[in-house]
């Protein structure tokens, strides 16, 4: 069984490959990427390679296209294929963030010639389950940029657990990601560290409301600030999910409008799912969409089409 996300987004002014704290993908950011002891398909690659798995529910393959817009045009391109490989669950995933041309401008405010900005990730991950309880994964990438002539290259690697506690239907996760450091930075002003963080979170399914609760915390391992996710996904009925989540945000916006920076941080979203038959045979329909608030600054859109066999 294969599964294969292609991915085309749009974000907001991250360098210095900050994008590496979001995964992108609808359904993590309507959930604040508070997935850390979720199985999560392919995109926990981007969250904890532990949960690594099939599909979103972990049993079935597919195929996913997602398109992402944020405040700036800046585009990403990705696809990620989760395979089966001797009782393992491997992925890989090529992810391509294009900035766009900008105006060069010299010391002296000069205009210059256009440049282009344009940064490169491969990630390659396993995920293996030991007994009921326990599943462990890894993943190991590299990362490419170029600002004009300069350029820039690193590698990093991102270990995670997860444990199964079916009594209480709650599974626990923790996750170091983003660990290691640049070959190459663009110039020697640039800070040579990648966004590494630490995090512990669960997923816990209500016994008597349809909602499923994610919950992630931890720290920042470059400037220690303490990091929050809170995310809940709502069944109604067998086929759709409400989802809504909030993260620490960014609330130190310099702006008098105060309403839009407590908004900032709090993500929705909506997911239509249609399992697949087996006899007769038949793939599902996977549909995705997500919204990020990020204070003055607008919104974040992103949407995502699955089919899954």
């Amino acid at each position: 069984m294969l599964t294969l996300f292609c991915a085309v987004q749009v974000s907001f002014g991250q360098t210095s490959f900050q994008w590496l704290l979001d995964s992108g993908h609808p359904r993590d950011i309507a959930l604040a990427n508070a997935l850390v002891a979720a199985p999560n398909s392919a995109q926990a690659l981007g969250i904890n390679p532990a949960g690594i798995s099939l599909d979103v529910e972990g049993k079935y393959s597919g195929m996913a296209f997602a398109l992402r817009a944020d405040p700036a045009a800046i585009y990403q391109i990705s696809t990620q294929t989760v395979f089966p490989y001797r009782g393992y669950t491997a992925a890989i995933q090529l992810r391509n963030v294009y900035y766009g041309k900008l105006a060069g401008f010299d010391e002296y405010g000069d205009a210059t010639a256009d440049y282009y900005v344009n940064e490169l990730l491969l990630t390659g991950g396993l995920s293996h389950k030991f007994g009921r309880y326990v599943k462990f994964g890894a993943s190991f990438g590299g990362l490419l940029g170029k600002i004009a002539d300069y350029r820039a290259a690193a590698g990093f690697w991102s270990a995670g657990l997860q444990l199964n506690v079916e009594r209480f239907d709650l599974r626990l996760g923790m996750v170091t990601s983003n660990n290691g450091g640049f070959v190459q930075q663009y110039s020697d002003n640039q800070g040579d560290e990648l966004p590494a963080v630490q995090l512990v979170g669960l997923e816990k399914k209500l016994a008597y409301l349809p909602l499923t609760l994610y919950i992630a915390g931890g720290k920042s391992r470059v400037s220690k600030e303490p990091l929050w996710r809170l995310g809940g996904e709502f069944r109604l009925g067998a086929k759709v999910r409400f989802r809504l989540g909030v993260d620490q945000g960014k609330l130190g916006y310099a702006t008098d409008d105060e309403y839009k920076n407590l908004l900032s941080g709090i993500s929705l979203g909506l997911g239509y799912l249609s399992p697949p038959q087996a006899v007769p045979r038949r793939s599902a329909l996977e549909i995705q969409w997500g919204v990020k608030l990020l204070g003055p600054l607008g919104m974040s859109h992103a949407f995502a089409l699955v089919i899954r066999r």
